[in-house]
């Protein structure tokens, strides 16, 4: 049930959510060996998706990431849902279009910004990078068909967490590599929509950290010296943005 590649995986979601809020759990390994009714199936065969059976997947996640006791299987379902080597493109690229019309990715943005709930940031900075790994031409063309976060909140909450983030490369590298992973398609966007200069200031800032994250991946973390190399290609000379 890793990948949700079982037919069982929602039945045995339900009986984890249902026993967290105290409610009765009816048994599912009946229902396994019976062949009872075992729920819709899951998000593995981009041949047959349905738009339901997305929303459905999120419904489920998001009572998942209200309960301390199922968060984390919540994230990991959510990590799995939003990758594309795991569940294929289409799927993986209409989930992650879904959060932002569901409550989903406000939920995960809200794990990120609670200084009491750090234990689930690198979750949560995985799942906001994969939601964002989107086709640039799509991206850009049509920010309103693209995986991306309403305007507003990227400018105010997202851009300032992801630019600490990343100014604390030298204490937490692999927070950072995340962090910058999830930075470029945010900056890009902006650039492409004419409001960079909502973000002017933490643009060229975001500038300076990733030159500095450069030199703490080269001896700290490759992976982390990499990405914010290629996103500060991607951008160009930071204060042609500003």
């Amino acid at each position: 049930r890793r990948f949700e590649n079982s037919m069982n995986y929602y039945p045995h979601v339900r009986a984890i959510l249902d026993a967290a809020q105290g409610k009765a759990v009816h048994n599912v390994e009946q229902d396994d060996s019976g062949g009872g009714d075992v729920g819709p199936p899951p998000l593995v065969n981009d041949d047959h998706h349905h738009h339901h059976q997305h929303v459905m997947s999120l419904e489920f996640v998001s009572k998942m990431l209200d309960l301390p006791t199922t968060t984390t299987i919540g994230f990991q379902t959510l990590m799995s849902l939003t990758d594309a080597s795991k569940m294929g493109a289409t799927t993986s690229n209409q989930v992650a279009h879904l959060l932002w019309e569901s409550d989903v990715g406000y939920k995960v943005v809200q794990f990120l910004m609670d200084d009491e709930e750090k234990k689930y940031k690198s979750m949560a900075l995985v799942v906001l990078g994969n939601a964002l790994s989107r086709d640039d031409g799509r991206r850009h063309r049509h920010h309103e068909e693209a995986s991306l976060p309403p305007l507003k909140l990227i400018v105010k909450t997202l851009l300032p967490f992801l630019l600490k983030e990343i100014q604390h490369a030298s204490t937490d590298p692999h927070s950072a590599f995340l962090a910058v992973k999830c930075l470029e398609p945010l900056v890009l966007l902006l650039r492409e929509s004419g409001h960079h200069h909502d973000a002017a200031h933490d643009v060229e800032a975001i500038g300076k950290a990733l030159k500095a994250a450069v030199l703490v991946g080269q001896v700290k973390h490759a992976d982390l010296a990499s990405q914010a190399q290629h996103c500060l290609e991607r951008m160009g000379e930071p204060n042609s943005l500003c």
